[in-house]
């Protein structure tokens, strides 16, 4: 697998993910700005199983945290606090404030909580409480305020549900691969990722080898060219990004 390519997917996705955040304050009071501190900025991500990373491929590798640790560097320590089937609700059938990653996102003392609950309350069972549901997440942000360190709390919005859970269906797969085909400038497909924002807003992430006798100009001309094609088949795909690269230096990645 490519690995460099997917970690940019996974990068973007993270921007994705956490420009749907919010900072209980205003933005500027919110801020990191890693000079303010003499100790490396402990970062407490709270939330369920989108935040444990269950169901990507390599979760301990891959999953949100681990990867925003990494592209912060060293001045940062991410944890991850996830639970999956985790509830905000007290009275949830598997609630957050129950388990011991809780006790551990306390005891952590972090300077930055990033709070994603929510998906799970919605379920029948624990949703039949959804008048407490504002009352017990404000007493999470209450909570967590009061920590010594005084952490800045940015709080996510519960990632979508789609009848399309995991990725894009085989059948615009093959349709994309029948596309890229038709261009004889490319030698071949290295790799095709996708990533759904929304039943129809689909983003598409293409690595392709061209052939060596093509110039940069007709590189550039072929990728417009497919990102058109693309587009046009496949009105739900409003993003494509398509990186040229060989297929040596994609085995080796």
């Amino acid at each position: 697998m490519n690995k460099s390519f997917l970690l940019k997917n996974i990068v973007f996705s993270l921007f994705l993910i956490l420009s749907s955040c919010s900072s209980i304050v205003g933005k500027k009071s919110q801020v990191i700005n890693p000079d303010d501190y003499n100790e490396k900025i402990r970062i407490a991500c709270v939330g369920d199983s989108i935040t444990y990373g269950a169901g990507i491929k390599d979760r301990q590798n891959f999953n949100y945290p681990l990867v925003l640790g990494k592209s912060l560097g060293k001045k940062f320590d991410v944890r991850n606090f996830g639970v999956s089937g985790a509830t905000m609700l007290k009275n949830g059938d598997y609630s957050y404030w129950e388990r011991p990653a809780f006790k551990q996102a306390t005891d952590f003392n972090p300077h930055v909580v990033v709070i994603k609950l929510g998906t799970n309350d919605t379920k029948p069972q624990n949703w039949k409480y959804s008048e407490e549901y504002v009352l017990d997440y404000e007493a999470m942000i209450d909570h967590f305020s009061s920590l010594p360190a005084k952490p800045k709390i940015w709080l996510c919005s519960p990632a979508p549900v789609y009848q399309t859970r995991w990725g894009i269906s085989e059948e615009i797969v093959v349709g994309i691969k029948s596309i890229i085909q038709g261009e004889s400038a490319v030698l071949y497909i290295n790799e095709i990722l996708t990533m759904h924002l929304g039943p129809a807003d689909i983003l598409l992430n293409i690595s392709l080898d061209f052939k060596d006798a093509m110039s940069s100009g007709n590189v550039e001309e072929t990728i417009s060219a497919l990102e058109t094609k693309i587009k046009n088949k496949f009105p739900e795909i409003k993003r494509v990004f398509i990186e040229a690269q060989s297929w040596m230096a994609q085995e080796k990645d």
